[in-house]
């Protein structure tokens, strides 16, 4: 039998895993979908930056604001505005390769860690392309419609050797490209 459950987003780990526990839920990976997405991206980050300590190589994170989003769910209505969420998910995840994290954070915000970067340079290109790839017009039911995106860039250990400090570089980035 099916069981329900119900999980907020900004729930700690401790209590997601009692309640995952609780309905037999055991499987890492739905543990995992379960967490706070910026929980995700910092795990995410130290994972990369222990790699890239150890192995020579570059990290960054990239912060996405999209742009003209506010007028999807203004005119459109927010049902459309989450078809269009999805798409842009889809797209900066098929753009990427299977070693970068490509998360969500909430509104019209997405974050993405690069690891096993060769050089800065490679941040910049994967930036640039991301870029491109949301001024292409994406479908909604009220017809096509263009966004842009404003990226911040953050490279470790450049900017930071933490997490944290690269989420407050990234962002701050992100806050002066606008």
């Amino acid at each position: 039998a099916a069981r329900s459950l119900f999980l907020k987003e900004g729930m700690d780990r401790v209590t997601i895993r009692a309640i995952c526990a609780r309905v037999g839920i055991t499987s890492p990976s739905l543990y995992f979908y379960f967490r706070d997405k910026r929980e995700i991206v910092k795990d995410r980050l130290e994972a990369a930056l222990r790699a890239a300590y150890t192995g020579g190589d570059h990290t960054a994170l990239l912060l996405i604001d999209l742009d003209g989003f506010k007028d999807v769910n203004d005119s459109q209505g927010h049902q459309a505005g989450d078809i269009v969420l999805r798409q842009v998910a889809v797209r900066l995840r098929d753009r990427l390769d299977d070693v970068a994290t490509v998360a969500r954070l909430g509104g019209d915000e997405f974050a993405v860690v690069l690891s096993r970067l060769r050089s800065v340079d490679d941040a910049v290109r994967v930036a640039a392309s991301l870029h491109d790839l949301l001024r292409d017009p994406f479908d909604s039911p009220g017809g096509a419609v263009s966004l842009g995106g404003i990226i911040g860039i953050a490279l470790a250990p450049d900017h930071g050797a933490d997490p944290y400090a690269l989420l407050r570089r990234a962002d701050l980035a992100m806050y002066r490209a606008k």
